[in-house]
């Protein structure tokens, strides 16, 4: 028989249990905490006169807008931009305003079309970037760091590689990593479409990457898109295609957008979506006409919707 006092008993006995589980959670050692960001790279972006946003309204833009942003900006940056051609290519100043509202903190200005503005042109440039709050990386070839999230340093590195010429840059890499945790390495090439083997100098750069231990690589300057792959620790990304291009020289509509999530480990997540780009004035649109983009990501293996109008999240690239 279960004497009156038993359930009360029973009961005091459950409120101690419940006060030693708290008490021992409060005085567990916790594991502490790695500060982490959300980094997405875009591909070949030239803005010209363009002041639209530079992508569609959708839901995974807005998710981008609240992200840390990277693309390959093409040409100098002036003051009232005139029209575009493939010999010059100019971006007006007040357009970058765009970029920075679709999520871009940080742009390459290290490519074939930098010193199109005349003596000095790069450094001006630079100098506009930043008045528009985006970080411009590749005035010169050092790092430039950055802190993404509160305790995250990033370390960036733009380099043009001019088609054909040899050169190390295994102490630059190396620098980068006594600088931040996580290093992030963008590559310009001028060369024919990186659905054929990359060219030499691209793979060599890229070789020196991955053995100094450089988080993410992205390549640019082909406008078309070419395979993700990871190489040891390294993510790599062997063209982004274009992502917006407001020149009448690039009429390639493909593109893709990589988004990592990046602590102090590396990259931890991975995905990465398949666009059309904007081209003559037009935002970039995400999902769109199923293309050789959704092909080529078939033939990477990663899984992609039947419905590819109706794309509204990114396609998984791994998780670690």
């Amino acid at each position: 028989m279960t004497s009156p006092g038993a359930p009360v008993a029973r009961a005091a006995l459950r409120v101690l249990i419940c006060c030693a589980l708290v008490s021992c959670r409060r005085d567990a050692p916790r594991a502490p905490l790695r500060p982490s960001a959300v980094l997405w790279f875009g591909g070949d972006v030239h803005v010209g006169t363009n002041v639209s946003a530079l992508f569609e309204r959708s839901s995974l833009t807005a998710e981008l807008a609240g992200a840390y942003g990277f693309v390959n900006l093409e040409g100098a940056v002036v003051e009232g931009a005139g029209a575009s051609t493939a010999e010059r290519l100019v971006n007006d100043r007040r357009a970058l305003a765009s970029l920075r509202a679709s999520g871009v903190r940080v742009a390459s200005i290290a490519n074939n079309h930098a010193d199109d503005d005349g003596p000095g042109s790069r450094s001006r440039s630079a100098a506009r970037v930043r008045s528009a709050a985006i970080e411009p990386v590749g005035e010169r070839d050092e790092p430039v760091v950055t802190e993404p999230a509160p305790g995250l340093r990033v370390a960036w590195v733009a380099l043009d590689l001019r088609r054909g010429e040899s050169r190390s840059f295994r102490a630059l890499f190396a620098r980068m990593r006594s600088l931040a945790p996580v290093r992030v390495l963008s590559l310009h090439v001028t060369a024919p479409p990186l659905y054929s083997p990359p060219p030499a100098e691209l793979r060599a750069a890229v070789r020196e990457a991955v053995d100094e231990r450089v988080t993410i690589v992205v390549a640019h300057g082909t406008h078309t898109i070419a395979p993700i792959t990871r190489d040891r620790e390294t993510l790599i990304a062997w063209g982004l295609g274009n992502l917006l291009f407001s020149c009448a020289c690039s009429r390639e509509t493909e593109g893709l957008v990589l988004r990592a999530t990046v602590d102090a480990r590396g990259v931890v997540a991975a995905d990465v979506a398949p666009l059309e780009a904007g081209l003559d004035g037009r935002a970039a649109r995400f999902g769109g006409e199923e293309g050789a983009s959704f092909a080529l990501l078939r033939a990477l293996d990663v899984q992609t919707r039947a419905d590819a109008g109706a794309l509204a999240a990114p396609l998984s690239l791994f998780s670690r």
